[in-house]
């Protein structure tokens, strides 16, 4: 795990100058970080399946070798997480390995107690995860992987925030942290995906200097944007 300790003082609106610590994320942080992540980023198949299923999911940021997970604290309390990999195969390979029974039994579980998103799932996903999974164990690239030509990239992967502490800067210095990971690893870009329009974070990330690619439409027909930073 890659350590990060940064500081920054926020102002808060009808609140005194806090100051925001950016620190590893803990396995009892994992509960606030899936109630957040529940709540504040619901598009995708994982939030449908329940808090449960998503911290077990986040665990997974913590366990691999190539895992970043971080917890944003204001006043010592929780105010947000962001969770991203390094590289993005290796902590795939390594989740399943290390994780794969214990997430398919709770994802199984989730979907049991669920028929409507279970039906979406088995419509949508299904097939194109057991693709990729088993191509994963084995140490294949899907066709849709980018050149080996291609820089490697980091992958911001999930990033929320309270709300009472949006706008303070507490996003911006958790993307900073990761940015410093990833500066540390030596590798110069990395990638996220945000839902395209009003509904993603489009605005936020271009403020911090990201750079759109392009638009694609996932398995339930909505839109999404790419994002790239090229890490100084």
């Amino acid at each position: 795990m890659v350590s990060y300790y940064g500081s920054m003082a926020v102002a808060l609106t009808g609140m005194p100058t806090m100051t925001a610590v950016v620190r590893n994320m803990e396995p009892e942080d994992l509960r606030f970080a899936a109630e957040l992540h529940g709540r504040s980023l619901r598009h995708g198949l994982f939030p449908a399946l329940g808090r449960r299923f998503l911290a077990r999911y986040l665990g997974t940021y913590l366990r691999t070798s190539g895992g970043v997970a971080l917890i944003a604290e204001c006043a010592g309390k929780p105010a947000g997480f962001l969770v991203g990999v390094l590289d993005e195969r290796t902590h795939y390979r390594q989740a399943i390995r290390l994780d794969g029974v214990r997430l398919t039994v709770a994802g199984l579980t989730a979907l049991a107690l669920r028929p409507r998103v279970a039906w979406r799932f088995f419509r949508t996903r299904a097939c194109r995860y057991v693709v990729g999974i088993g191509r994963l164990a084995r140490g294949r690239k899907a066709p849709s992987d980018r050149s080996t030509t291609d820089p490697p990239a980091a992958v911001l992967s999930h990033v929320a925030v309270l709300p009472e502490f949006r706008g303070a800067g507490v996003g911006g210095d958790l993307v900073e942290a990761f940015s410093g990971a990833v500066r540390a690893a030596t590798i110069s870009t990395i990638r996220l995906t945000t839902r395209a329009g009003n509904k993603g974070a489009g605005d936020f990330y271009r403020q911090l200097g990201w750079r759109r690619t392009d638009t694609f439409m996932d398995a339930d027909g909505f839109a999404w944007d790419r994002y790239r930073f090229d890490v100084s």
